[in-house]
């Protein structure tokens, strides 16, 4: 049988911090400048799959973004369940005991 476990919601909070810097310094469009031109390529193919990376890249990126965003948002969301559960249990148990 189990004993039970702990959740620490400032662990969840610190956790949902990060998550929220790392996606601010993700630039989707840090590789929209980057573009070579058929010459500087040397082949055309060269140019088109720089330009196709580029753009996947950003795509990417973005999706990353919003998954991210999602995961931190849940973290914060479960940070506040647990800190109003424990505090409904700690009211709950101060009641019965007077």
């Amino acid at each position: 049988m189990t004993t039970g476990y702990e959740v620490d919601p400032e662990a969840l909070l610190a956790a949902a911090r990060l998550i929220g810097a790392t996606v601010g310094a993700v630039d989707p469009a840090a590789l929209s400048g980057v573009a070579l031109g058929e010459e500087a390529a040397g082949h055309p193919g060269v140019s088109a799959a720089v330009a196709e990376f580029c753009a996947t890249w950003g795509e990417a990126a973005k999706v990353l973004a919003q998954r991210a965003t999602s995961a931190g948002e849940t973290l914060t969301g479960a940070a506040s369940v647990y800190e109003t559960t424990d505090g409904d249990v700690r009211h709950s148990v101060l009641l019965l005991g007077a």
